[in-house]
């Protein structure tokens, strides 16, 4: 018989800081239009802020468990946290190109220690039930990275700008860590039992087997970064496009969840230009909700994990 899923403190210092992690990784998309118009950018240069927040996010994936065994679990995810807003804070207020490529540099080298390190601390706190723990914190920081734009895009017609939509997010990890991280509820690694031998350790000892990796595992790794791909190429560039005065008739062909989902910044962004004549323009803030929740963003995180 199945237990009861429990929900303590640490699993929702989890769901939080991972949907924090969420929103950050969607949201360069949303703001390069309006960098490339404040900083008169080229296609090119705009691009090199995806660019740096994905070297970052790399760089994690090869030397991050170096960083978190020599930190700990509980300061690193503190870190990443820190740092993701550290960098948000050094691109709303940076006035140029290098400046705000550093800054999204340091969101993907430091902010990404939280996707590190949760996935594998909700496996380790839940046990058994940990399919229901990463589930549950993937649709949560969905949602989340769902509202990005719609925050950019609203707070692009405020009188305080779309740099609101990131500073004010920005400052979660403060209100995560007043509210719930005040106790440390970092669960340990879990440790194999005595003698457990690794199934496929090699005659000398080693934990680690020479066998290669079979060739479903590259097709399925190849599939993945194709879908990957295109996706973000998706998040990143369609706002973009869409709001190019030559390009704009290219957003009907696009289908209607990714023609739709950056009309809300769009409208932020051209609402002094009678020119643009795209449907999200003259939507209802209401409407615009309803039409721009994206379920493809939910393969974002997903795949990370993989």
């Amino acid at each position: 018989m199945s237990r009861n899923f429990n929900r303590d403190r640490f699993t929702w210092l989890a769901y939080l800081l991972l949907a924090f992690y969420g929103y950050f990784l969607n949201v360069l998309g949303p703001i390069t239009p309006f960098l490339k118009d404040e900083l008169h950018l080229s296609y090119t240069v705009s691009s090199l802020h995806f660019t740096a927040f994905a070297v970052g996010i790399l760089l994690v994936g090869l030397g991050g468990h170096l960083a978190i065994a020599r930190l700990g679990r509980w300061r690193g995810l503190w870190l990443g946290a820190l740092g993701m807003s550290a960098g948000v804070i050094l691109l709303a207020l940076g006035r140029s190109a290098p400046v705000t490529i550093a800054a999204a540099f340091l969101m993907g080298l430091v902010g990404s220690l939280i996707l590190a390190i949760i996935p594998s601390a909700l496996s380790d706190r839940h046990g058994e039930q940990r399919a229901v723990a990463l589930t549950e914190a993937n649709v949560i920081a969905s949602l989340v990275a769902s509202a990005a734009p719609l925050m950019v895009g609203w707070f692009a017609m405020t009188a305080g700008g779309w740099r609101l939509g990131l500073v004010i997010v920005a400052c979660t990890p403060l209100l995560v860590r007043l509210s719930l991280g005040r106790v440390e509820p970092m669960p340990v690694e879990v440790e194999p039992p005595a003698g457990f031998e690794p199934p496929a350790a090699s005659l000398n000892g080693s934990r680690r087997s020479d066998a290669p990796l079979p060739a479903c595992y590259w097709g399925s790794w190849a599939a993945s970064v194709m879908a990957v791909s295109v996706e973000f190429c998706m998040i990143f560039w369609s706002l973009m496009l869409s709001v190019s005065p030559v390009l704009t008739s290219t957003c009907h062909m696009r289908g209607a969840g990714k023609c739709i989902f950056p009309f809300p910044i769009s409208r932020g962004i051209h609402k002094k230009r009678e020119s643009q004549s795209c449907l999200g323009c003259h939507m209802s803030p209401m409407k615009i909700t309803l039409v721009c929740f994206d379920p493809t963003i939910f393969s974002s995180i997903d795949v990370c994990e993989l």
